[in-house]
């Protein structure tokens, strides 16, 4: 089974208490295709990724482009299937999450992410 992170803004706020990771060739390249919805996790971390593809899914999602030290760097909203969307090269992490997510926690360019275990 995947690892499960909890990723929170450094101010403490939650960003998603159920984040599949996809540090793998395997679990990056099947990412969330075919999918309807996130389902019992409600994002998925892909490591090291600098771009994200759109192909074989089903929904529209938020990206974060992170970089290295777990700053957000950019921000795609609502990305539409069948649509590639990159960051640049100081991003070393991608970070999906269900349409509506970046408005509902106002997360910005800027704002630093902590990833750590699930809480109990």
């Amino acid at each position: 089974m995947a690892e499960l992170v909890e990723i929170r803004r450094s101010d403490g706020n939650v960003v998603t208490r159920r984040a599949k990771v996809a540090d793998t060739f395997g679990t990056r390249l099947r990412g969330m295709m075919g999918r309807r919805e996130f389902g019992p996790v409600d994002g998925l971390a892909l490591a090291p990724v600098r771009s994200v593809h759109k192909f074989f899914m089903r929904m529209a999602i938020d990206v974060l482009f992170v970089d290295e030290e777990g700053r957000v760097l950019e921000t795609r909203r609502a990305l539409p299937p069948r649509r590639l969307a990159a960051g640049g090269k100081a991003v070393r992490q991608t970070l999906e999450l269900p349409g509506g997510t970046i408005d509902r926690l106002d997360l910005q360019p800027g704002d630093r992410l902590i990833f750590g275990p699930i809480a109990s």
